[in-house]
């Protein structure tokens, strides 16, 4: 039974890696069929975890949340200060792809207390992590938490007719850049970001205020929030 149970952990992640995948390349209509293909199990096998696609969406999203705070939470013990969490939790979100996969998925989970509990659990985590390294001094004082979730969801997006290697090299890259931007230097003068400083409180209330009716979600834009 062991066994089972071990083998059975194992396709349910092939399957949540497939999804997620496929969601972000392909769109959130990819057929169950091809999810299963590149899960490397039987259509049925698939279909037996997940009843049907809004139910495997959903589940994705609760492993990406619950991978994000894992990582918050493993790195809150091995690092030195709060801005290493917080590098920690941008490299991660980034490697999850986190920033193209929210976007597409979560708007079609809005009402659901599970998506909505596990939302505001990883944004209240990463709202403590900025608010620590403020208060050590570690981060910029004019970033706050929204800023943080958008620079995944900037640097999630694959860029086209790369191949994914390169993509995600560059991605890498860019993201050493953002991260020594986001540092405090005391030392030195820091001229103000331009921009406002958004929470994600506000920046979900600014898209709700101002998105016309034709226009993609809030929570489409700012999942986190």
């Amino acid at each position: 039974m062991a066994g089972l149970r071990a083998d059975a952990r194992r396709n349910r992640d092939h399957i949540l890696n497939a999804a997620r995948d496929a969601f972000i390349n392909l769109g959130v209509e990819t057929p169950l069929d091809e999810i299963a293909r590149r899960a490397g199990v039987a259509t049925a096998t698939l279909r037996r975890r997940f009843a049907d696609r809004h139910v495997l969406e959903r589940a994705v999203a609760l492993d990406l949340w619950a991978r994000l705070i894992e990582e918050i939470e493993r790195a809150g013990d091995e690092e030195p200060d709060a801005f290493g969490v917080l590098v920690r939790y941008l490299r991660r979100g980034l490697e999850l792809r986190a920033g193209s996969l929210f976007p597409a998925i979560v708007a079609d989970l809005d009402g659901e207390d599970d998506a909505a509990r596990a939302r505001d659990e990883a944004a209240g985590t990463l709202r403590t992590i900025v608010a620590g390294a403020h208060e050590e001094g570690t981060l910029r004082s004019d970033v706050d938490d929204g800023d943080i979730g958008l620079i995944l969801v900037r640097l999630g997006r694959p860029l086209a007719h790369l191949p994914r290697a390169v993509d995600e090299a560059i991605a890498r890259r860019q993201l050493d850049v953002l991260i020594d931007g986001l540092r405090a230097r005391p030392s030195a003068r820091v001229d103000r970001l331009p921009g406002p400083r958004l929470s994600f409180r506000e920046l979900r209330s600014r898209c709700i205020q101002h998105r016309p009716e034709e226009t993609v979600p809030a929570t489409r834009l700012m999942p986190w929030a």
